[in-house]
């Protein structure tokens, strides 16, 4: 009986904070790939804006903003 709880204590309790731990990273890796997939859709609409200024254009100015100030994203 005193074997079984050592081999509990060695393999057990690792085992179940691995467990936790990959599922808080997780959650984690989920809320990354929305942001990725929510700066892709920015990129191709601020991408599309500013190919129909033309390709000749300088970059923008000091101070200029790149999306209209309260945008939300």
């Amino acid at each position: 009986m005193e074997d079984i709880l050592v081999q509990f204590g060695n393999y057990g309790f690792p085992m179940v904070v691995a467990v936790y731990l990959l599922v808080r990273v997780e959650k984690k890796l989920e809320a990354l790939t929305g942001a990725i997939n929510r700066l892709e859709q920015v990129l191709a609409v601020f991408l599309q804006a500013r190919g129909a200024q033309g390709p000749d254009r300088k970059r923008d100015a000091p101070g200029e903003e790149i999306l209209p100030a309260g945008s939300v994203l």
